[in-house]
């Protein structure tokens, strides 16, 4: 009887479902092949944003039964335009999973995608039978700021952003741990400093839309308003005000990844600070860091998004400076309710335990039986340890007479910088000594406290190299500059040869 009734219900959702796909127009009916083909594992076949893949994705897939989209182009609330949601399609969106399909689907396909999408949600039906069409925010002209303006634009980033964008403007401000969605999901405001992560877009007038039509479905409210007694609100100038501040602290372009960092000879003692001003005179290495989704407790939430690399040595000893932002200085004093995760902000500079004599590396998370690494790990709070890796899983503190990594840390406006100091050569022979002129395997790995973040759940990168830079020797320059005088010596001697001669004809003519 209960098998009857499980296959009544079944039958009568697929009935259901039948029904309405036959109410579907000849494009709804293409988009939605489509969308099962491409969409369906994550924003779910219903369009619930529950798909298979929704949970292992932060932010969550959109849910498009609720109609609520973030970015519109329109005031807070609205729905968005078609033309709005195929440019997401097509573009995709930067800092998510969502990726561009304009190299896979044809513009058609796109537009009857959006058609299909729409009939998730009786919210476009009924703005359409109201004649209630989206209003788009309307975006001026940047004006030219000036010194005056951009310093306008910080005190009324002070009073209605920093709040939430931290003090720097990296996402990293007071209220920024306990934040969510209108679904009840954890979400982090954004970096300002890191323009090719905006999701509507980095330019001037898609950062004034933002601020001015805030975020829907988000803690990023609209800040434009008619009425200036609103909390928050600002004018259109002021507004534009608070875009040419960001303007000065925004990256629009990812920088370059280089796949050395090149670590310069210094004479001396190294700066073991990472404050010391030394630093700044060397050019940092960017490397994008990901998700660790391969093995053990795999994660896919990172909030780790990069790392910065600068090095230098000496006769003695290396050290290596790494910066990352992070939006909590974890694990906080009081955890927040919403979100209990408290575990120590920590990082770990990976290397392998001899210079591989050709191209091949250990295997990049944590190595292996066969070719271990070593780790040099730091946590927020916590003594630094040396470990010595035989794959993820599998790590265990370096015994014997190997020396403790020396590490100094700093955590500012959202930043941590830590300064890993060790000797050149290995205090044990089976363990990493470093040789100058020698391209050495480097990876790295940052932990998220404040983000539930430990063991295997971190964010990763890929090997990349460590190049101890060859010192010049003097003789480098001193045979070109003493060449160049001997070739100077035979051309003034040629030349007082010549005129000799000269001199003599003419005297014998």
């Amino acid at each position: 009887m209960m098998g009857r009734m499980i296959l009544g219900v079944a039958l009568s959702l697929v009935m259901t479902h039948v029904a309405n796909a036959d109410e579907l127009t000849p494009n709804q009916q293409k988009g939605k092949e489509v969308y099962d083909r491409r969409c369906a594992g994550c924003h779910g076949a219903e369009g619930g944003g529950d798909g298979p893949a929704a949970d292992r994705l932060r932010p969550r897939p959109r849910n498009f039964k609720a109609a609520k989209y973030k970015f519109t182009f329109n005031q807070f609330g609205k729905l968005p335009q078609d033309s709005t949601i195929a440019k997401w399609i097509a573009d995709g969106l930067p800092g998510t999973s969502m990726p561009g399909w304009k190299d896979l689907l044809s513009e058609q396909d796109i537009r009857n995608v959006v058609a299909y999408i729409k009939t998730f949600s009786k919210k476009f039906e009924r703005a359409e039978k109201a004649g209630e069409p989206p209003a788009p925010i309307k975006i001026g002209s940047p004006p030219k700021w000036t010194e005056d303006d951009i310093k306008r634009g910080r005190e009324l980033f002070q009073k209605n952003c920093e709040k939430c964008h931290g003090e720097a403007g990296r996402g990293s401000g007071p209220s920024a741990v306990g934040l969510k969605d209108d679904l009840g999901d954890r979400i982090w405001p954004r970096n300002l400093t890191k323009g090719w992560t905006f999701r509507g877009g980095n330019a001037p007038g898609d950062i004034y839309r933002t601020v001015a039509g805030g975020i829907t479905g988000t803690p990023m409210p609209a800040h434009l308003s008619a009425s200036p007694e609103e909390k928050g609100a600002m004018t259109e100038e002021e507004i534009w005000k608070v875009v040419g501040y960001v303007n000065t602290i925004v990256q629009r372009e990812q920088p370059q990844i280089k796949e050395v960092v090149v670590s310069k000879l210094v004479l001396g003692a190294l700066p073991g600070d990472p404050k010391d001003e030394r630093w700044s005179q060397i050019e940092p290495r960017y490397f994008p860091m990901v998700s660790q989704i391969i093995e053990g407790d795999r994660w896919f939430k990172t909030t780790l998004e990069s790392v910065f690399v600068r090095s230098m040595y000496n006769d003695k000893e290396i050290a290596i400076l790494v910066e990352w932002d992070d939006p909590s200085n974890s694990p906080l004093p009081q955890p927040n309710e919403q979100f209990p995760e408290n575990e120590p902000d920590a990082f770990a500079i990976q290397l392998p335990t001899t210079i591989p004599s050709g191209m091949e590396k250990p295997y990049f998370l944590g190595g292996s039986d066969k070719t271990p690494v070593t780790l040099w790990k730091w946590a927020n709070g916590q003594e630094p340890e040396v470990l010595r890796g035989k794959g993820i899983l599998k790590t265990e503190k370096a015994q014997g007479e190997r020396r403790t990594v020396k590490v100094k840390t700093d955590y500012a406006t959202g930043r941590w910088r830590a300064v890993f100091t060790r000797p050149l050569k290995a205090a044990a022979p089976d363990d990493l000594s470093f040789e100058i002129g020698k391209y050495i395997p480097i990876a790295f790995s940052a932990w998220d406290g404040n983000n539930a973040e430990k063991a295997e759940k971190r964010a990763i990168t890929i090997w990349y190299w460590l190049l101890l830079e060859p010192q010049t020797e003097m003789t480098v320059y001193l045979f070109p500059a003493f060449a160049g005088l001997l070739i100077a010596a035979g051309e003034a001697v040629l030349v007082v040869r010549t005129r000799t001669r000269n001199n003599d004809r003419g005297l014998k003519s």
